[in-house]
């Protein structure tokens, strides 16, 4: 068994430890996502063989240990392929409660810049978008847009400041990544989060994204439309990255999601690029969802925008030029 599913299966068997150990509030919980690729029909390739099914799950483990330390392991479980792990940790972190407004993180964990989330059942579609592509591949020292370091929080009624000193997100060695930003409600229902994340140029020859300028906003119009967006603006290879989008809550069952959105890159001679998402989600049962999209990416670049990128990091931002389908299973427990 490889060392990275060894220390996930240890990692589950902590509830039993736990409550031997009088430790009572012990959470276990996750999701297993089914995704088949209808079609691929980018000139890229990159959401996977036509046809064929995508398998993967996660097991989330949350724990209060004792005083006002809590604990969180996530792990994403995968099948194995070759000599690839079948698992890996996606956070792993302590947060400490400082008092009732301060508190401490530690460890890995999920960078809230960004308005798509990493998880399946936080997406409202069945693929991420090109700005949450982005954000993956500037943080390519950890999969996902996930990061390492600690982050100190200061939260006051619908007020949330935090400041964090990371690993630089380009894992150059001897290097750090500041991290700044607020989350506030502004008025009922609308919640705005903006921050500023720092990125060392990288070693000679091999550009970054530098630092990385972001705001997101969700707004619950009324008891159906959800409206969402994002503008990113990273100082270097990407000029400005920008993602609209609407959700309508049908019926207690159905709804459907319209997202767009756009990449303008640096440099002459390469083009914008847009992708259109169309998505629709049916409630099954309560914990059962069928999701179903249809992707429209527009990329005229000779070669392709994401081959500008592919020079510099070795993968693909966004996913060519053409559509995509995919159908999705997705079940939460």
């Amino acid at each position: 068994m490889k060392k990275t599913l060894i220390g996930i299966v240890a990692a589950m068997t902590l509830p039993a430890i736990a409550q031997g150990a009088g430790i009572q509030q012990v959470e276990l919980e996750g999701f297993i996502d089914i995704v088949w690729a209808v079609s691929d029909g980018t000139d890229e390739g990159v959401n996977g063989s036509e046809g064929h099914f995508y398998t993967s799950g996660e097991l989330d483990l949350k724990t209060k240990l004792n005083g006002p330390i809590s604990m969180r392991l996530d792990a994403d479980l995968n099948p194995a392929d070759g000599d690839n792990d079948s698992g890996r940790l996606e956070q792993a972190f302590l947060t400490w409660a400082i008092d009732n407004n301060l508190s401490l993180k530690a460890g890995v964990f999920n960078n809230n810049l960004g308005f798509e989330k990493e998880d399946a059942p936080e997406l409202y579609q069945v693929t991420h978008g090109q700005l949450w592509d982005i954000w993956n591949l500037s943080t390519f020292g950890l999969d996902g847009n996930n990061l390492q370091g600690i982050e100190l929080s200061y939260k006051q009624a619908d007020f949330t400041a935090f400041v964090g000193f990371l690993n630089d997100l380009g894992d150059v060695p001897e290097e750090n990544s500041i991290k700044l930003g607020a989350t506030v409600t502004a008025v009922k229902d609308v919640t705005i989060t903006a921050g500023l994340i720092t990125q060392d140029e990288g070693n000679p020859g091999t550009p970054s994204l530098e630092n990385i300028i972001d705001i997101n906003a969700l707004w619950k119009f009324d008891g159906n439309l959800t409206l969402g967006g994002e503008l990113m603006l990273p100082s270097e290879i990407i000029d400005s990255g920008l993602m609209l989008m609407a959700n309508y809550q049908v019926n207690p069952k159905l709804s459907g999601t319209l997202r767009y959105d756009m990449v303008a890159y640096d440099g002459s001679g390469v083009d914008d690029t847009t992708s259109l998402t169309i998505a629709g989600l049916y409630s099954i049962e309560d914990n059962l969802f069928a999701n179903a999209e249809i992707r429209i990416n527009s990329d005229d670049n000779t070669p392709t925008a994401s081959s500008f990128i592919d020079g510099v990091y070795g993968h693909s931002i966004g996913e060519g030029d053409g559509t995509t389908v995919h159908l999705e299973l997705l079940a939460t427990f």
